[in-house]
């Protein structure tokens, strides 16, 4: 519970701007303190997702998470407008295309290295690909490569979002 408030803290710091952020909070903080950095290449990527359960009282917390996912994804906004010039979602969806773009240019380079077909029907997913400790970095690259195309190609707050409102809809048509 101490690192939940913790983690809430640093979120609430940096969505707002905060000089000052409490990353020395809990150990947790400390050791992720270098992925929230804006000047930092490397980011942390924290992906609250609530399911509502039967009771209404559970829609507020499904908002509040809701809310906790949309202050965090403001962050890495934020951070993307800083490196790159303009402001707005227009950039941020472009950014994401050109970053979907080149993974996906990067997955047909390293599966023709690797050895793995290119042009089949079925789509070579991240789970497709086996690692040992005897894997080269070629099949590394390959697999870290699709995981980046299988994120860029979801939106998992957009996604939870829907469904959330499909479910509360079909769970007041049923209650009418």
């Amino acid at each position: 519970d101490k690192t939940l408030r913790a983690i809430s803290r640093i979120i609430d710091g940096l969505s707002n701007g905060d000089q000052h952020i409490p990353y020395r909070d809990s150990k947790l903080t400390r050791l992720a303190c270098r992925g929230f950095e804006y000047e930092n290449d490397t980011t942390i990527n924290l992906a609250v997702i609530g399911i509502s359960a039967v009771e209404e009282s559970m829609y507020d917390e499904a908002c509040a998470m809701m809310e906790f996912g949309k202050k965090i994804r403001s962050i890495d906004s934020k951070k993307k407008e800083n490196k790159k010039t303009g402001t707005g979602a227009g950039i941020s969806l472009t950014n994401r295309v050109n970053d979907l773009n080149s993974a996906k240019e990067r997955v047909m380079n390293l599966s023709d290295k690797c050895g793995y077909p290119t042009n089949t029907e079925q789509k070579l997913t991240s789970s497709d690909i086996q690692l040992d400790m005897s894997s080269s970095m070629d099949l590394v690259e390959l697999r870290d490569a699709l995981v980046q195309v299988e994120i860029l190609e979801v939106d998992p707050i957009l996604e939870m979002t829907e469904k959330s409102h499909l479910w509360w809809k079909e769970r007041d048509r049923k209650n009418e």
